[in-house]
């Protein structure tokens, strides 16, 4: 069986895939990002992604999600496809 390539894209940078946990630390979501190194992605998802709870004009107030260091990860084409199903079927 043949090992599949890592996904990338036309600049050359990886799909990273993550997983985020609220206050407690329990699984609460998914998400990706683009980006040429663990270190950049790393970065990255931190700027945009890990912030406390906040409230939110039309929302009222929404908790903490935090980005799952542990589970950041470069993907195959395949995995990334598998990690947004199982996604999708847990939020239906």
């Amino acid at each position: 069986m043949r090992r599949e390539k890592l996904f990338r894209n036309v600049r050359g940078e990886y799909l990273y895939l993550f997983n985020f946990v609220n206050e407690k630390g329990h699984p609460c979501g998914f998400n990706d990002i683009w980006a040429p190194t663990k270190r950049v992605a790393y970065k990255e998802a931190r700027k945009l992604y890990n912030r406390k709870g906040f409230e939110h004009k039309e929302w009222g107030w929404i908790a903490s999600m935090l980005v799952d260091f542990d589970s950041l990860r470069r993907s195959t084409r395949s995995e990334y496809h598998d990690h947004n199903r199982m996604g999708v079927m847990m939020s239906c």
